[in-house]
């Protein structure tokens, strides 16, 4: 078994399945899984690498590893289930809301994984994202955005894809974060190279959700209340070209 401190988790293993659950986990996730592969579940996003949904009120992040590479791959590496589990921990630690982690797991072929499981709590279907806040009350949405992360970034936290899109308003009134796969947590406060690579991303995201807001004006109110906030300025002829390449980039 392993403590946490607050969260105790202990191995698991049932047929070609294995991994860690909570012990206090609500359902059994093993039967959840199982749902899942016979498409019992509520989809909520599906690709061919990810696929997500809910079964008996559990979320589910799906990753799967078509090709022989890919798990010949991930068979040596720490899975993003794993990842996302112990950095959820961590973020709610340094006092931001993430969905609590129940688990996770690797279903294996013959010796190779070929798919990886992540489970947590179930957002409300009523939750408001940020984009819509920062669309209705731009100045106040991005005084949340900036507490948010100022909190992860001076407890070593580095979420990887701080879009608006992956922050939702949670009941305490505070901002959450979802979407922990590219997530790393360090023993430090990070550097100012990472903090400004991740406040570049939330401030072009900012400005597109919100195009009655100049990306000028977006930087400018970000890079101040994070100043105040964390006592570092990040303002550069850097950050400038990091929020203008991302806001004018287009994906495919």
């Amino acid at each position: 078994m392993m403590n946490t401190g607050e969260v105790k988790f202990e191995r698991s293993r049932k047929g070609d399945l294995s991994g860690w659950c909570r012990v206090d986990s609500p359902v059994n996730l093993f039967e959840s899984a199982a749902l899942f592969r016979k498409d019992k579940v509520r989809v909520c996003k599906t690709g061919s690498k990810i696929t997500s949904a809910v079964a008996e009120g559990v979320f589910i992040k799906c990753y799967f590893y078509h090709t022989l590479y890919n798990q010949i791959r991930h068979k040596f590496r720490v899975s993003r289930a794993k990842n996302a589990t112990f950095s959820a921990l961590a973020i709610q630690k340094a006092g931001v809301p993430t969905p609590a982690s129940w688990g996770f797991f690797r279903e294996y072929g013959v010796l190779l994984p070929i798919r990886d499981y992540l489970f947590t709590d179930v957002l409300s279907q009523n939750t408001v994202f940020v984009p819509q806040l920062i669309q209705d009350a731009p100045e106040e949405t991005a005084a949340k955005i900036v507490d948010c992360v100022a909190k992860l970034h001076n407890n070593g936290i580095e979420h990887g894809d701080l879009s608006l899109r992956n922050l939702y308003a949670a009941g305490s009134g505070g901002i959450g974060v979802i979407d922990l796969d590219g997530c790393h947590v360090r023993k430090a406060p990070l550097n100012n190279r990472v903090r400004l690579r991740e406040m570049a991303r939330v401030i072009s995201s900012a400005a597109k959700c919100n195009q009655d807001v100049s990306v000028d004006d977006f930087k400018e109110m970000f890079l101040k209340l994070y100043k105040n906030s964390c006592g570092i300025d990040l303002s550069s002829a850097e950050l400038d070209s990091k929020v203008n390449y991302l806001y004018h980039r287009r994906r495919a």
